[in-house]
């Protein structure tokens, strides 16, 4: 029997299953083959199985990396169910056992071992695992390896370097969600060389997309509760903080339903608790931030619910994708009020500190270390008034990657708070080496991201589709069915506020982003990593993409982009794409003629055309130059040079109309015959 043939059969006598879900076939075979291989497969898609099967076949032993402890023991139970002996090494587990299992991996007792990645910084588990026959590494959220992810996590960039302590076994990497970029990142950090992509589809037809405006807290509680109960199942309910899990639980407990807290905040045995609990369908729910879920095998769940907007499409997908894993019709529910989106801005600034606050929390490390006491990070904190706890960490963060420090990892079960500092500078640096463009451009991403999460909240057009385009899967719908949009009777109402504060991500970006020669320099790097990376991938099941389509603009079309263009000029880099789209099509909302934008000669120019049609107009100009839009939960848009000069017809003007779906359109209606 072929090696794809045992793993048929392994399929059916231990897991259960006929048949390969798509794409899984391709990953197996090559994983089989030896190949190193990069996997994007939605969450729901049966990642898991690329790595178990060929682990469970070949000789030797698998280790599979991942982020979180719930995955952990949620696939070693699973495993062990099926007779497949496997196990966990991380901090929940004593010194003393570890010592046991580590003997045991050497002896080859496990064909799978879970571990964390700060366990590579153990020396006592590399040297076990360069002594193991080891079959293949897996890497789960693989995307958690790069700075342009939108999950990413220090401790995941050591793994390249640590596979080559190891002597470089073969290496799956495997992610829910990554863009070309971070895919392309990926291979690099991992040094996969000629390593086969696969990416599998992206359309989950079962799942109910839904966007519920809430104007209050109670209005949350009031349509969570009516979810749970129209669902009749177990699910999930997502908040952004510890302290709004707490709430929200407690909210759905005293409305009678059956409810369990999960966050990083609980101690073991609580979470632990939470997590069987859950697994046995003794809850309705379990509410819980954004460490639940990884890994979690229940097929059964019969609706996601968000208490708070995600901070990016990625995140949200990944959260949703648990949901129908059994293919029965599953909710996934967004509880939305645009007020939420300070949660995710209040983490993005904390993600990405200003160089101010670094050069403090260094200037805190040199004074600690010059009292003689190796600084902790309990230590520095005492120093530094910050008031947004997370930048600490990803400022140490910053300073541990440029060189300048290194964090010792807490005792096993210890507070991460206890860490000790190593400056590792002989001389304290007068000048930190933090590529400040780089982190800039990473906090842009980041705030991009998240607008693209609050136009799907906003979006007049299917849900469904609106996911399939923001993946880039070729498989296009029209409308879904069953989403909020298709169905209307849950539309959302559009009288978000368009200003805001900017936040010391936005300041960070303005101040630090590259420009000029600086960003064609590393735009022209990202396009060529990028297409190298392209160059490898497997799309399954796709054809060729179209091939780009920029053209010199006819008569029609030139004057339409001339209306657009005025537009935006006319209101003065004030407004966003929302309100320059609506005063072309000439809308009747309150708050135009309140701002007085009704009076505009450019008011209903375009009257002919739709919104939705005239935001694919401004996304064109976007791309092609013409128009600057600024940074910040609400841009807004105003001319470049390039788009003043096309204005007053001075250049000839060419764009990628068909990237947009504008191939036809700004062109003259055709006249009907007249009757003979």
């Amino acid at each position: 029997m072929s090696d794809l043939g045992e793993a048929r059969s392994v399929l059916e006598r231990v897991f259960g299953f006929r048949d390969f879900r798509e794409g899984q076939d391709d990953v197996v075979r090559a994983v089989l083959a030896g190949e190193n291989a990069l996997v994007v497969m939605p969450t729901g898609g049966g990642k898991s199985l690329c790595y178990q099967l060929p682990a469970i076949v070949r000789e030797g032993t698998a280790l599979v990396v991942s982020p979180l402890i719930a995955l952990m023991k949620d696939q070693t139970d699973s495993l062990a169910e099926r007779g497949i002996p496997a196990t966990i090494i991380n901090s929940t587990v004593t010194p003393g056992e570890i010592a046991k299992r580590l003997r045991a991996m050497r002896g080859g007792a496990f064909k799978l071992v879970y571990v964390a990645p700060e366990r590579f910084r153990s020396e006592r588990f590399v040297e076990a695992a360069a002594d193991s026959s080891i079959s293949l590494v897996a890497i789960d959220e693989a995307h958690c390896i790069s700075e342009w992810g939108h999950d990413f996590r220090p401790d995941y960039r050591m793994l390249g370097a640590s596979l080559n302590r190891i002597g470089s076994p073969q290496v799956l990497a495997l992610t829910a969600t990554a863009t070309a970029e971070v895919r392309a990142d990926i291979a690099k950090q991992l040094v996969l060389g000629d390593a086969r992509h696969f990416i599998a589809g992206f359309d989950r037809p079962n799942l109910a997309l839904r966007v519920v405006p809430t104007a209050r807290e109670r209005d949350k509680l009031t349509e969570a509760v009516a979810l749970v109960r129209e669902a009749g199942g177990t699910g999930i309910v997502y908040a952004a903080t510890r302290k709004a899990v707490d709430s929200a639980a407690a909210q759905l407990a005293s409305a009678g339903i059956r409810t369990v807290a999960y966050h990083a905040g609980l101690s073991d045995r609580a979470r632990v608790a939470a997590q069987d609990a859950f697994r046995a369908g003794d809850v309705d729910a379990i509410v819980a931030t954004n460490a639940f879920g990884m890994g979690i095998d229940k097929p059964d769940i019969r609706f996601v619910i968000h208490w708070h907007i995600p901070g990016s499409i990625e995140a949200y997908y990944q959260e949703i994708g648990r949901a129908g894993r059994d293919g029965l019709p599953s909710t996934c529910a967004l509880l939305f009020n645009y007020a939420d989106t300070r949660h995710q801005q209040f983490f993005i600034d904390g993600s990405f500190p200003s160089p101010d606050t670094v050069t403090a929390v260094y200037a805190a490390i040199v004074g600690l270390n010059a009292t003689g006491r190796e600084p902790t990070t309990a230590s520095v904190a005492s120093r530094v008034a910050l008031k947004n706890e997370m930048s600490l960490s990803a400022a140490l963060a910053m300073l541990e990657r440029a060189g300048h420090i290194e964090r010792v990892a807490a005792p096993e079960g210890g507070d991460r708070f206890a860490r000790s500092i190593r400056l590792l500078d002989a001389k304290p640096a007068r000048v930190l080496r933090i590529n400040r463009p780089e982190v800039a451009a990473r906090a842009a991403s980041e705030q991009r991201k998240l607008r693209r999460m609050v136009d799907f909240a906003y979006s007049d057009k299917c849900l469904r589709a609106f996911i399939l385009r923001y993946f880039g899967d070729r498989k296009q719908i029209g409308e879904c069915g069953t989403c909020s949009v298709c169905v209307p009777a849950a539309r959302i109402s559009r009288n978000h506020a368009q200003t805001r504060a900017r936040g010391v991500a936005d300041r960070m970006i303005l101040e630090c982003a590259p420009t000029g020669d600086s960003l064609r320099e590393h735009l022209r790097q990202t396009r060529s990593d990028r297409d190298d990376q392209s160059a490898r991938e497997v799309a399954i099941g796709a054809s060729d993409p179209e091939p780009a389509s920029t053209a010199t603009l006819g008569e029609h079309q030139t004057l339409v982009v001339r209306k657009v263009l005025s537009c935006v000029a006319r209101l003065n880099g004030r407004f966003g794409k929302s309100t320059v789209t609506r005063v072309l099509a000439g809308s009747k909302a309150k708050k135009l003629a309140d701002a007085g934008l009704t009076n505009l000669s450019t008011f209903g120019l375009l009257s002919e055309m739709t919104v939705d049609e005239l935001g694919s107009w401004c996304d064109a100009l976007v791309a092609g130059g013409l128009v600057s839009v600024s940074p910040g939960a609400y841009p807004t848009m105003s001319l470049t040079s390039a788009g003043r000069d096309a204005m007053r017809g001075t250049v000839p003007i060419s764009l990628d109309l068909r990237r947009f779906g504008l191939s036809r359109s700004g062109l003259p209606p055709v006249a009907p015959e007249r009757p003979r």
